[in-house]
């Protein structure tokens, strides 16, 4: 039973395409904010809710994946949100940024993207630190 049911969801994967989708994340004055994850969401024509996420790297660089690594996201209109993951103990503490509570709810982020067929490349301007 379990076989069938991961043999089905990976043949639904495959059947579904994905677009190449990366980007930077930086502030009104063009300096990149490094560090934290993206996420975009929007709906499958079947309606389920499909998300694709990405580290953002030092550089404010981004590359989304859905489900193989770097393979984008699905076409569509996408929401984003961006937040800092948790950092891990005291001892091992990774500084992220710590973005502003409008930028962590879909609701409110006001980040919507359309994704589309070949390279897709978009740049998060936000509002400053």
């Amino acid at each position: 039973m379990v076989a069938l049911s991961f043999i089905s969801l990976v043949g639904c994967e495959a059947s579904v395409a994905t677009h190449p989708v990366s980007g930077k994340v930086v502030l009104a004055d063009g300096s990149p904010v490094g560090g934290g994850i993206i996420k975009f969401r929007t709906k499958s024509d079947e309606g389920e809710t499909v998300k694709a996420h990405g580290q953002i790297q030092p550089d404010g660089s981004f590359q989304l994946t859905t489900f193989q690594d770097g393979d984008g996201a699905l076409e569509g209109e996408h929401e984003a949100i961006l937040f800092s993951p948790a950092t891990g103990d005291g001892h091992n503490a990774v500084a992220a940024p710590n973005f502003p509570t409008k930028y962590r709810k879909y609701e409110t982020s006001g980040l919507k993207f359309q994704v589309g067929p070949g390279e897709n490349d978009f740049v998060i301007q936000l509002g400053t630190r």
